[in-house]
């Protein structure tokens, strides 16, 4: 048996238009305007994908849904022998056209990515995309109208931001242990020094612990003058 030629469920390009229509309609009244910070993997490994250094210039302002409207999800506040981790879990909404529209124009990125941080502005908080579900509803009318974002609350691990925003870029500034960080600078972004080369910075590092990176060329010279690989393996077994 076939289903009924008088009706097309999953082929009709207007009723399609009319349900994506309907859903952007529907964040825009019931969502919450937050920020989507596309993440630029400056250090990328092609075989494990993993980059050792990461930084967020860009921001995109972006209407999402809480799905996860009656709380957040995980495992809350845990107690361990590292301290207190907060796992708190959220899930996002994203209409597909407007993700397209204000995000895909200006990027390479043709849906939302796993890394990328999304900044929650009613508790300040930035959380990592840690999946995306691009079924949350099973093709109502043959399309798929919405991403849905797994996001987890971001563990900062010496990330970069340079966004121009005061409240996601304080963020280096709360867990960073670059002494650049907390730099005073003057108006063309360079950091004051007094005349001994130390950066002038501000708490909670302390004046006389501001030092420039020492050069480890005068260690290497010493090194060379008490160990000797030029003829022998030094830390090789001895011969009898």
């Amino acid at each position: 048996m076939a289903t009924s030629t008088f009706f097309n469920n999953v082929g009709a390009s207007n009723e399609q238009e009319l349900l994506q229509d309907l859903i952007v309609e529907s964040i825009k009244i019931y969502g919450i305007d937050m920020i989507y910070l596309p993440r630029i993997r400056e250090t990328e490994d092609a075989i494990f994908g993993q980059s050792d250094i990461s930084t967020f210039r860009q921001t995109f302002y972006i209407e999402l849904y809480v799905k996860t409207y009656d709380g957040f999800e995980g495992e809350g506040n845990l107690f361990s022998k590292f301290g207190v981790e907060i796992r708190d879990q959220i899930t996002f909404t994203v209409a597909k056209r407007t993700f397209d529209n204000l995000i895909g124009r200006e990027t390479d990125l043709i849906r939302p990515r796993e890394g990328d941080l999304i900044y929650y502005p009613l508790n300040q908080k930035a959380f990592e995309i840690k999946y995306i579900q691009n079924k949350p509803i099973h093709y109502p009318l043959g399309i798929l109208p919405t991403f849905d974002m797994y996001c987890e609350l971001y563990e900062y691990s010496n990330e970069h931001f340079d966004t121009g925003i005061p409240e996601i870029d304080e963020i280096n500034a709360k867990f960073s242990t670059n002494i650049y960080d907390y730099g005073i600078l003057t108006d063309l972004r360079q950091p004051i020094k007094t005349d001994q080369g130390h950066i002038i910075v501000r708490s909670p590092y302390k004046y006389q612990d501001a030092a420039e990176p020492d050069d480890n060329a005068t260690l290497t010279d010493n090194v060379s003058d008490i160990i000797d690989f030029s003829e022998s393996d030094p830390f090789g077994e001895i011969e009898h």
